[in-house]
């Protein structure tokens, strides 16, 4: 299974499957606005967005940013960490996480965060992937869908280079 996942960076073509099998709240104009800014950001060199391929089908995503504040520019931040459920549990996340990591070392960063909804399964998948818990705020995400569900934020970090 593993050898036939391809780790690639996201390409406009892609939105109808992020819609399809991702982001399936979304319309998909919001899904290619969404591609459009992640590549706009990747044009400045602001962030680098990976997607996981099987069969010539997007069935993960995940984008490491680089932060340009001065006092923060050692740090890049994980978002839209999602593999499909039918792909889970298959080293996939790890796979992607892995690219995301090589490149932020790439870039010189030296600490990587990450958060997520407390009580979830990525709480679990971050922990395994080696993030240390840095702190939780209370009910800081509400799904604005349904019944517009709280959850705590729950914030990791992952050294990953000695401070020099």
């Amino acid at each position: 299974m593993q050898d036939a996942v391809i780790i690639r960076l996201l390409q406009e073509e892609d939105a109808e499957d992020l819609r399809e099998i991702i982001f399936s709240r979304n319309t998909l104009n919001e899904v290619k606005d969404r591609i459009a800014a992640y590549l706009q950001a990747y044009t400045a060199a602001k962030a680098v967005p990976l997607v996981a391929e099987v069969d010539g089908h997007v069935i993960g995503i995940m984008c490491v940013t680089f932060d340009e504040h001065p006092l923060a520019a050692h740090i890049c931040t994980l978002g839209d960490v999602v593999v499909h459920p039918g792909f889970q549990r298959r080293g996939i996340a790890r796979r992607l996480f892995e690219e995301c990591k090589l490149l932020a070392a790439e870039k010189g960063k030296s600490l990587m965060k990450v958060s997520t909804r407390g009580g979830t399964t990525a709480e679990i998948v971050y922990r395994k992937l080696g993030f240390i818990e840095y702190g939780r705020l209370p009910n800081g995400i509400i799904e604005p869908w349904g019944n517009h569900c709280a959850y705590d934020e729950v914030l990791f970090y992952l050294p990953l280079t000695e401070c020099k």
